[in-house]
């Protein structure tokens, strides 16, 4: 054997060790175990000309700094300029560069649904939606569980207390409605706020590539105004502003425009794919007792104190239920080949992958993992999770879900005492609950008690009227937390009433002394005199039917 090839021998890497099943829990959720990391190697279809077009993003908008109009307007874009698309591509564009080709979005929004297929649709609920005769499945809304056809639909309920759930460290409910919201995380940005990381996530990208332009032509079909079918007068302006190039009855150029990237090593176009498998052990069952109240009989006491010890047993299971549950639709995602045509010129194909298991203090293992013994692993510890819940598994699907329409449009049609339509009151009802009939009936009985205390300018006349000093004029007395109060739970719904309370605050939570509090309040709202008109019309207040 000549010295060459002793060196290329010790550089091979070691043949990855197969990870049977039974070793799954074990091995990978493990407390000094990291993550997984999955590098597939990718290639476009078409080998002999790496060429690949990836996504496009509008170019940023320039700005104007200068304070010198001419200036200024010699700076201004043309509108075509704004519209320029560009790729995401950081490093010079013929050397050592980074270029995204799918984003861990995009990538998330092609997998999940793969949960939809015949082969994997029974792993987790399969929940339709009736959105006014168009069937949605929650596995294709871009948000998930935090989407607006989730929060507005029959189900807003279930995933309202799903969310606040997850947000005090109980992600079981979640988990058996939504589970891919936990896989691929999710944001409830609209309602509860509560956010959930992802514990898979892939994206494409391709080093050192160059880019290339292209050009194109139009060429119409007639030259309709040298034959007399438009006349000349019609045929003024530039681009768009031409009525013909507008209809696309008039030649057209476009040069050197984005014509994709040339792979200068295709080695080098890798999907990578994460499972971090600290933050699923992260994730945690919480169930919990009523309290007996203060007048509880031993008896009761006893009995709470035999429900405590059954509950913590009952979290403990369904925490590791759980968990095992979410790394097999972990292990499945990373193991099924999505679709890779991603858009038009970038239909690319696995050449192969290489999975490394990542923990801390250790050299990465590299490990092979069997697609059948993954779903196999994945149809086990989904029947064990949902049988921990004390779920029917052949009841887990919401086939039925309907988006409430009525709800959706009077929830939208709020407006505020102006008559406008009005975040403001959107997000009063928010505060009171997940989306539903009875939330908006709640809101309409708190707004009509609202109406019926008058001009709101008035009532904070009212309270800073009794706003007082004590102590020898060392501090306020129990009217300013009142006003606080009242500030809290009566949010501005217009742009003056809001700089009204900003400024109140202000003065409540500034280091004057109580007295030059109370003087300053004096002078916070309008006087009475110059005020304009500004209570809350009822009529007007009325949600749009």
């Amino acid at each position: 054997m000549s010295e060459k090839q002793a060196d290329a021998m010790q550089r091979e890497e070691p043949a990855p060790r197969k990870l049977p099943s039974a070793e799954f829990v074990s091995t990978l959720l493990a407390d000094d175990v990291v993550a997984i990391i999955v590098k597939q190697q990718l290639a476009p279809d078409d080998a002999e000309n790496p060429v690949i077009f990836p996504p496009t993003y509008l170019k940023s908008r320039s700005k104007a700094s200068s304070n010198n109009a001419a200036e200024a307007e010699e700076k201004k874009e043309t509108k075509q300029e704004q519209q320029q698309s560009v790729y995401n591509l950081d490093g010079p564009p013929n050397g050592e560069n980074v270029c995204e080709i799918d984003s861990v979005q995009s990538d998330g929004n092609r997998s999940e649904p793969l949960f939809k297929s015949e082969a994997l649709k029974n792993l987790v609920p399969q929940i339709i939606i009736d959105v006014n005769g168009t069937a949605v499945n929650i596995l294709d809304a871009g948000h998930r569980a935090g989407d607006a056809v989730v929060r507005l639909s029959s189900l807003a309920a279930e995933f309202h207390e799903a969310f606040q759930r997850a947000d005090i460290g109980d992600h079981s409910l979640l988990a058996s409605l939504a589970p891919t919201s936990l896989l691929y995380g999710a944001w409830d940005s609209r309602s509860t706020q509560t956010k959930l990381q992802r514990i898979i996530k892939a994206s494409v990208r391709a080093e050192n590539v160059r880019p290339l332009t292209r050009s194109a032509t139009f060429i119409p079909a007639v030259d309709y105004v040298a034959v007399g079918a438009i006349k000349e007068e019609l045929d003024v302006g530039e681009g768009d502003s031409n009525p013909l190039s507008s209809e696309g009855m008039k030649y057209a150029l476009a040069s050197q425009t984005l014509g994709g990237v040339r792979l200068t090593d295709p080695k080098k176009l890798v999907r990578t794919i994460k499972i971090n498998l600290v933050a699923l052990r992260q994730l945690r069952a919480n169930v919990t007792v009523p309290t007996p109240d203060d007048y509880a009989k031993d008896e009761q006491k006893e009995v709470y104190k035999k429900a405590i010890e059954e509950a913590i047993e009952q979290s403990a299971a369904r925490t590791k239920a759980m968990r095992e549950y979410i790394l097999a639709l972990a292990l499945v995602a990373a193991t099924s080949d999505p679709d890779l045509n991603l858009r038009e010129g970038c239909n690319l194909r696995i050449v192969g992958d290489r999975f490394s298991l990542v923990c801390h203090r250790k050299e990465d293992q590299s490990i092979k993992l069997d697609r059948t013994d993954v779903t196999t692993f994945a149809e086990a510890k989904a029947k064990a999770f949902f049988e921990a819940m004390k779920i029917p598994f052949e009841s887990k699907d919401y086939l039925d879900a309907r988006f409430e329409k009525d709800v959706a449009e009077e929830f939208l049609g709020l407006t505020d005492s102006k008559g406008k339509l009005s975040s403001a009151e959107r997000n009063k009802v928010r505060k009171l609950g997940p989306i539903t009939k009875k939330t908006l009936e709640t809101y309409k009985a708190e707004k009509k008690k609202r109406d019926k205390q008058g001009d709101p300018i008035e009532t904070l006349r009212t309270l800073i009227g009794k706003v007082k000093t004590k102590n020898k004029e060392k501090d306020l007395n129990a009217d300013a937390d009142k006003l606080r109060t009242h500030l809290n739970e009566n949010p501005a719904d217009t742009d003056k009433l809001r700089a009204i309370h900003e400024n109140i605050l202000a003065v409540l939570n500034g280091n004057n002394s109580a007295k030059g509090k109370v003087e300053a309040l004096k002078i916070v709202l309008p006087s009475a005199e110059d005020q304009p008109t500004d209570a809350p019309n009822p009529a007007a207040s009325e949600p749009a039917q």
